[in-house]
């Protein structure tokens, strides 16, 4: 989900995505409910086929980038309603010596470059403004599902790898924490972000999931900019409970 500077909540649906006005009205504003390999630019939104849309993030221009799970791509939706390709799957062949990486979640800094994070091997991508697609590297510490992302109010990118939260300037990714055993209040075990968004004054809010190999604790924590660790919510799960 991603919330637009107009107040509008922007969500990913099966294979469209959907919009959520301030008045509470909920509309389709891209997809055609399939799930084809490719789309073309200039594409009418409600006639395109957007593929498993993930990474929903607003631009500085105003428009809505997301990925595509189908087609590999990282696409926007533009204020006129129509498709582009920000991106094309055959960007992502080849970088750092891999045959495919699949994009997944996205995340802007304040230059307007824009930061990937993929579906497989914990790589991360930069986009930048001119148009060059750089490889940042692997920053792999475990299983588990692709590196989330999230703005800062600074203008650096922020991400989470298994048991750490990094933070991302330019093609420079440095640990902004790394969790171990009790590090995180009320939390079972190595607390291990699942997803992570950050406030207007810089705290990172993360949560986890239990019994993922790391925690026995489903948790909710906020992260403040001098890394002070406060849990907001926290549940013990029994054991041989798995998460769904």
């Amino acid at each position: 989900m991603t919330f637009a500077r107009n107040g509008v909540l922007y969500f990913a649906d099966g294979n469209r995505i959907r919009a959520i006005s301030p008045a509470g009205l909920i509309s389709t504003v891209a997809g055609d409910g399939s799930s084809s390999r490719d789309v073309a630019n200039g594409t009418p939104a409600l006639q395109a086929s957007v593929g498993y849309p993930s990474g929903l993030t607003n631009g500085p221009d105003g428009d809505l980038y997301f990925t595509s799970g189908s087609s590999y791509q990282v696409l926007r939706l533009t204020t006129r309603g129509t498709i582009e390709v920000v991106a094309s799957s055959r960007e992502f062949t080849n970088l750092g010596g891999f045959l495919q990486l699949y994009p997944a979640e996205l995340a802007f800094d304040g230059t307007g470059d824009l930061y990937v994070s993929t579906g497989n091997a914990f790589r991360l991508v930069e986009l930048t403004r001119s148009g060059r697609v750089l490889y940042l590297g692997g920053f792999r510490r475990g299983g588990g599902s692709p590196g989330a992302l999230a703005s800062g109010p600074a203008g650096s990118v922020f991400g989470d790898w298994q048991n750490s939260i990094v933070r991302i300037e330019g093609s420079r990714v440095e640990d902004f924490l790394s969790f171990a055993r009790g590090t995180a209040p009320r939390v079972s075990g190595t607390f291990s972000p699942d997803d992570i968004a950050v406030g207007r004054n810089g705290t990172v809010y993360s949560d986890t999931i239990a019994n993922d190999g790391w925690t026995g604790t489903t948790a909710l924590i906020a992260i403040s900019p001098d890394r002070r660790v406060t849990t907001l919510w926290a549940r013990n799960e029994p054991p041989g409970y798995e998460s769904r």
